[in-house]
Formats: structure tokens, C-alpha cells, sequence
């Protein structure tokens, strides 16, 4: 008789036992085909490929019906409109939750990675550090904008560009134009037998080295010759910046990166103290390719803290300039924009910001118009 009750208790128990076999509790490990998830609270249990809480399959179909993958695990899927976000459930394809669930491009959408990024009247606003940017409403030339993109975008091509009043900005053109660079080539600078190559080393929030230019580069109406780099992939024409000033600059790699000027009269990209990326890109490489008139100086920024690689190409002909990133890791994600790049002149009265993503060819550049 007790023989029995025992057996029988055990018999019970059986199902919660670790394990890795299909609906017993684990701890990371499960045979192929399951894997471990804490979808299934209070305990992790080894659950089915493609099943509630389990890694979404490689191959159509990723899920089972009434599920979507929500980047990793099979969820339930929830409708357009329907109230997120909640646990254990994901936004349908093409949508991302915004108090309910959204479309992409819809007002406060995430912007489209194609073109158009947003719905007919409405902007793509940047969200540094955020999941995605938002689609917000558009605003007309000559009309408010906000620079720290917490109200109206100017609608492409204008931009938000400071007036006489100080702290008023309006959507105005400017004199440069982004287009998407297909198929870029990464210039290798560190190779050394590259014409006017160079390696340095970066001083973390120091500007340097020094830059030398080989050809007059024209600049918002400036022509230089010289410039400064910042470790997290700035490249400054002229003098030295000054810490509380406008400077001619193209900013290839600002993550985390804010806009000051909303109470001042100018434009500039400034980054705040903890950006955890600011000083990872602690080196450099310069070098000159190409025979005049067509040459191009290539600036490589790199270092062994981080998986970035980025350059910035002038171009003698053109004046263009080029940002290439052959590994970053926020232009890596398709809708994710951690990144603020762009260029500004020295005055602060002209710039160009990249809105959203860097294109999956991870290159852009910016030319005069």
C-alpha cells in the first residue's frame, strides 16, 4: 500500500522535472527542435519550434497559426488597433505599438524604411536610442519647426533652419541634398600604400589630429583645407571648435547624440556625457586615392573596443561628401536609429540630418546643390 502512494506521487512529479526533453522545466538547454522559454510562467519549459514561446523558425511558416515572431520567439499576434503593449504578444508585420498597434508609416508609425518613410503629410522624426523613428506631422516652408523633434518636421526637402529671432526655427531649403549610395566600395585608408596615408591614434574628448586637405574643399560656401577628428567620427573644417560654438562639421557615428540650438540661434549636433560609444572609435586612418582633378581624402575611423568601421570621403570634383560604414552596430538593425549624422556649416545657419536608418548599403552621401 505504501509502495503504491509512492509510486503514484512519483508518477505526478514526473512532468516537472528539469529536463530537456519537450514540456519539462529547463534552464537553457532543450533537445533540437525545442527550445527553453519563460513564456510559460511561473516555470521555463522546453517548448516547439514555431510554438508559443518558441524561437521562431527559420522557414515559412516562422510561427503557427495565430502566432507572429516578434524578432525571436513565436507570440500571439495581435490586430491593427488592437491595445499594446502586452506580454507574450507582438504587433502584426509592417506595425509597431504605439499605445495600440500602429502601421509603419501611419502618424505616430515608425517611419518606412523604403520611400516614402511616412504616410502623405506627415515627417519622419528622429528617436535616437529608441526602437524606431516616429511619422509625425509634417509642416510646410516657412512654417514652426523643432529642432529636438519634439514637435512639427519639416517635410522633405526643407529643413529646420534658424531664423533672426533667437530660439525660432522655420522649414527652410537648404543647400545640400542626401541621396543613397548603392553598392558602396569601402576604401581601405589603413593600407599603407594608399597616397598620404596615416594612422593615429585619438585622445578621448580631445579634438585631433590635425587633418590636412590636398585640394581646396568647398563647404556650405567655405573652401578648406584643414580639419580636426573627434573620436566618435566627426570631422571639423578649419580652426579647432570652440566647445560653445557653431562649427563646420560632418558628424558620421553621434550615437545617443542630441540637437542643441532650440534656445540659441544655431544648429549642432552635440552628444550627451554617458553616450556609451562616444570614445570606442580611438583611431584613425587617413590617406588620399585617385589623381587630380578626381581625387578623394579618405577619413577611417575604427577601434578595438567597438565593431564600428566608418569613413567619411571628400570628393575634389565634386565636392560630395561620402559616409560609408562598413560595420556599425546600429545601422545594422533595419529600423532601429541610434545614429545622428549629418553636416552643418560653420555658422550654424545650414545643415543636413539623415532621418532614420543608414540604408542597408550603409552608405549616404550629401552633395551641394
Amino acid at each position: 500500500m505504501v509502495l503504491a502512494v509512492l509510486v503514484f506521487g512519483l508518477a505526478r512529479c514526473e512532468p516537472d522535472v528539469y529536463g530537456t526533453h519537450e514540456g519539462q522545466r529547463c534552464y537553457g538547454q532543450c533537445d533540437p527542435g525545442l527550445s527553453c522559454t519563460d513564456y510559460h510562467v511561473p516555470s521555463a519549459l522546453c517548448v516547439r519550434d514555431g510554438t508559443h514561446g518558441g524561437v521562431c523558425r527559420a522557414a515559412a511558416p516562422t510561427c503557427d497559426p495565430g502566432l507572429a515572431c516578434d524578432g525571436t520567439n513565436c507570440v500571439t499576434a495581435l490586430g491593427i488597433g488592437d491595445a499594446c503593449p502586452v506580454y507574450g504578444a507582438t504587433c502584426p508585420a509592417a506595425s509597431s505599438c504605439a499605445g495600440s498597434c500602429t502601421p509603419d508609416g501611419a502618424r505616430n508609425g515608425a517611419c518606412r524604411v523604403g520611400t516614402p518613410a511616412c504616410d502623405a503629410g506627415l515627417a519622419c522624426s528622429p528617436r535616437p536610442g529608441e526602437a524606431h523613428d516616429v511619422c509625425v506631422s509634417a509642416a510646410g516652408p516657412g512654417e514652426t519647426c523643432s529642432l529636438d523633434h519634439r514637435g512639427p518636421e519639416c517635410a522633405a526637402p526643407d529643413v529646420c533652419v534658424p531664423t533672426r529671432a533667437i530660439g525660432a526655427f522655420v522649414c527652410g531649403p537648404t543647400t545640400y541634398v542626401e541621396t543613397v549610395i548603392e553598392n558602396p566600395v569601402f576604401i581601405d585608408a589603413c593600407d599603407t600604400s594608399q597616397d598620404e596615408q596615416a594612422t593615429h591614434e585619438i585622445v578621448a574628448g580631445a579634438w585631433g589630429p590635425f587633418v590636412d586637405i590636398p585640394f581646396p574643399f568647398q563647404f556650405f560656401g567655405g573652401t578648406f583645407r584643414t580639419g580636426w577628428i573627434w573620436p566618435n567620427g566627426t570631422l571639423a573644417f578649419g580652426e579647432v571648435p570652440a566647445a560653445a560654438a557653431p562649427f563646420a562639421q560632418v558628424a558620421g557615428y553621434r550615437t545617443f547624440c542630441t540637437v542643441v540650438g532650440s534656445s540659441s540661434a544655431f544648429f549642432r549636433l552635440s552628444c550627451i556625457g554617458n553616450d556609451e560609444d562616444e570614445f570606442d572609435l580611438d583611431r584613425v586612418c587617413v590617406a588620399t586615392v585617385g589623381a587630380s582633378p578626381h581625387r578623394v581624402r579618405v577619413v577611417e575611423w575604427f577601434g578595438d573596443r567597438s565593431a564600428a568601421r566608418l569613413e567619411t570621403i571628400l570628393h575634389e570634383s565634386t565636392n560630395a561628401i561620402d559616409l560609408l560604414f562598413d560595420s556599425a552596430r546600429g545601422p545594422q538593425s533595419p529600423r532601429r536609429s541610434s545614429h545622428r549624422i549629418g553636416i552643418s556649416n560653420e555658422f550654424g545657419t545650414d545643415h543636413l540630418e539623415h532621418v532614420g536608418p543608414v540604408p542597408p548599403s550603409r552608405g549616404v552621401r550629401f552633395a551641394p546643390t
